[in-house]
């Protein structure tokens, strides 16, 4: 209520983190019948796929997804997973594809999702999210204070998103 928000913020001293699951795929080989799409196993949920420039620790660009094989093969930048298959399709820089870049599995798409009012969040750390880190949607009077954002928003969004509130 007004005048007596929620506060949401750690119980002691340490910090308080939510930790998005990004890992790195390895072993790809050249999908069967293609040129440019190379496939590797990669089971369970798949939010966004990224792509680090040599080697580099800082993930620089997400890739596109489509909606089947074929249309991995249409374009660069491209990813299709299969879940069924437990198959991770990508178009990204033909050949030397491997010893070049290293790709980034994201299976989280958001950190924290606020939708609530008069309510305050303090003291989070939020890191490895695909979509956003922090999405406060359709609230009122929503205090975000002392988060650290990190590696969020790879394949699209951003560290916080504020979207149809009333004085966030």
């Amino acid at each position: 209520a007004e005048g007596q928000p929620v506060t949401v913020r750690p119980a002691g001293d340490g910090p308080v983190r939510f930790l998005g699951r990004v890992e790195v795929a390895q072993g790809f080989r050249r999908a069967e019948g293609t040129e440019k799409t190379y496939v590797a196993e990669v089971t369970g949920q798949v939010a966004a796929v990224a792509v680090d420039w040599g080697r580099t620790r800082l993930v620089i660009e997400g890739l596109q997804p489509v909606k089947s094989v074929e249309e991995v093969e249409a374009g660069v930048g491209r990813w299709f997973h299969d879940p069924e298959a437990g198959r991770l399709y990508v178009n990204y820089q033909g050949t030397a594809f491997e010893p070049e870049h290293t790709i980034h599995v994201l299976r989280d798409s958001q950190g924290l999702h606020v939708s609530g009012s008069w309510l305050v969040v303090e003291g989070l750390t939020l890191a490895g999210f695909a979509a956003n880190g922090v999405t406060v949607e359709g609230a009122e009077q929503v205090t975000l204070r002392d988060l650290r954002v990190s590696q969020c928003g790879y394949a699209w969004g951003a560290a916080m998103n504020l979207y149809q509130n009333n004085r966030a």
